[in-house]
Parts: structure tokens; sequence; C-alpha cells
């Protein structure tokens, strides 16, 4: 094996190399003097590291990190947008459900009456009238040449035009 292993050392003394290259590594370290040297150094540096005592932590640490969070949070809550909480009340589940219920009831309702209140003639201009049958029998009429069913055109040809759409 010419390449040395150096770059992948600290990797095999962590034993966080896939077993394919743990191998390749400690083949390698046999046959090749230089690379086991510095595996060698690099394993009595890690003992010397894990032999130093722990950092004793400085007196008022925990109070300072406390206390930075404190205004971070404090800071972050005063540039929030007021309609960020209220998009927070909003969501909760004791008051999403009602709300959302109530929202989903009040779109079927405008769902369900705008097309009533088109044939029913509460929408259509004054002194028009809205006749379905002519409707749909025009409709049919006009989109004939895309129809192949035999009965479909057998009904528009049987089918009753209302007396002011023949005069048109």
């Amino acid at each position: 094996m010419n390449a040395h292993v150096t770059d992948r050392l600290s990797a095999y003394l962590d034993g966080a190399l896939p077993a394919s290259v743990l191998e390749r590594v400690r083949a390698h370290l046999e046959q090749c003097a230089t690379c086991a040297r510095a595996y060698e150094e690099l394993r009595g540096l890690r003992g010397l590291l894990r032999a130093l005592p722990d950092p004793a932590v400085p007196a008022g640490l925990v109070d300072r990190i406390h206390w930075h969070l404190a205004r971070d949070a404090s800071v972050s809550a005063s540039r929030r947008s007021p309609w960020r909480s209220v998009w927070a009340a909003w969501t909760q589940p004791s008051v999403a459900r009602p709300v959302w219920f109530a929202l989903a009831a009040a779109t079927l309702v405008v769902i369900m009456s705008l097309p009533m209140g088109w044939v029913s003639g509460v929408f259509a201009p004054h002194g028009a009238s809205f006749d379905p049958d002519a409707y749909v029998h025009d409709y049919l009429l006009l989109s004939s040449d895309r129809l192949t069913d035999d009965v479909t055109r057998t009904v528009i040809a049987h089918t009753a035009l209302p007396e002011f759409t023949a005069a048109r």
C-alpha cells in the first residue's frame, strides 16, 4: 500500500471508520513504520489529554447564561409580530377545533347558497329570468359537435325549445 493513512488515524482511533476502511488502515499500519509512529504519537496525545483535570466552571457563569437567554427571549418577543400571538391563540386545540368547524360550516353555506341564488334568480339582473331548461338545451346544442353519444343527440333533437329562445 503506497498511500499513507495519516488523515484517517484520528477516525481510526475513535472507531469511526467503516469496516472496509478500518481493515485497510489496520493492514497499512502493520506495513508502514511512518504511519505506525504517527498513530502511536496520536494515541499518546489522546492519553495525555484525558489525564488533564476537568476545567473549573467560573463563578457566576450559569447566572450569566440564564440572564443572556432571558434577555434574548424578551428582545425576540418585543420584535415579534402581534399577529403571531393571535395565530398562536387561534391554533390551540381548545380554540382551533370550534373555530375551524365554524369556518368550514360558513364556507359550506356560501358554496351551497351562491349557485342556488343564481338558479333562483336572486343574483340575476333585474328583468331577466333564468330558465334552467333553456340553459341546459343551449349548452348541449353548442357542445353537440363534441358529443358522440347517439342517445344524447336524440334527447337534444326531441327537446322542446322555449318560445323566447326560438325568437333569437
